[in-house]
């Protein structure tokens, strides 16, 4: 490695700023900072992990909520449908838990990004987010941004709104969606559109050698540098 204007350039970023420099191009060495694929994948397990972390949390409120009810021997059923299938009262804090779990995540990496532009794994890794321009980003590209990697998460959201609308029903003193079909194909679909989101962001971040740009870096017009080591 090589130091240029007090930041340290690894190999290919050498022959860029060679390149830049025989053209008389202006040098932007944030470009030159890139982190690799494992370095970002480390500080994404490591962001996983606080995640994680909450979900247990949310696990262990719905025990203490379902105790409770149990305890005071609360009515099973507390949510109708206008289509006469009322939902289990455990679905409905599932799914109210739910959708303030996904809100905390979104705020969680929106709003780290916008102050710092680290999340808890970036500082861990040196990585930070910037605008192309190296400039950080607002607050409306840092929302895009956390909206469109948590995105094979937030697709799930449907299927939970699925069982509220429509509810369950007793088979065999057994309870199942109203509409096994449809809830499995809502299932099916939301898997598809999961899954193939996080395949095409992964892909992307691997064929970009230039910036290493994931999909929602490309789609909020965002970038990860490496910081140099202080």
């Amino acid at each position: 490695m090589v130091q240029f204007q007090g930041k340290w350039v690894g190999p290919k970023g050498k022959q860029i700023l060679l390149e830049r420099l025989q053209s008389g191009e202006p040098i932007d060495t944030t470009v030159l900072q890139r982190p690799s694929f494992w370095r970002r994948f480390g500080c994404i397990a490591f962001d996983w992990l606080v995640i994680m972390a909450g979900y247990m949390a949310q696990l262990l409120l719905i025990f203490i909520i379902a105790a409770f009810r149990a305890a005071t021997r609360k009515p099973p059923i507390l949510f109708g449908s206008s289509f006469g299938k009322p939902a289990h009262w455990l679905v409905v804090d599932e799914f109210v838990l739910g959708v303030v779990d996904d809100l905390l995540v979104v705020a969680y990496f929106a709003l780290l990004h916008y102050k710092t532009g680290q999340t808890l794994g970036k500082m861990v890794g040196r990585l930070k987010v910037v605008t192309l321009d190296g400039s950080s980003p607002s607050l409306g590209t840092a929302l895009l941004r956390a909206v469109l990697y948590y995105l094979p998460i937030l697709v799930l959201l449907p299927v939970g709104l699925y069982t509220l609308i429509f509810g369950y029903q007793k088979v065999h003193q057994v309870y199942l969606p109203a509409n096994i079909r449809w809830y499995g194909f809502l299932n099916l679909l939301v898997g598809i559109i999961g899954v193939g989101w996080w395949i095409a962001d992964r892909v992307t971040l691997l064929v970009d050698s230039h910036l290493q740009r994931s999909l929602h870096d490309r789609l909020s017009g965002t970038k990860v540098i490496l910081l140099p080591r202080k």
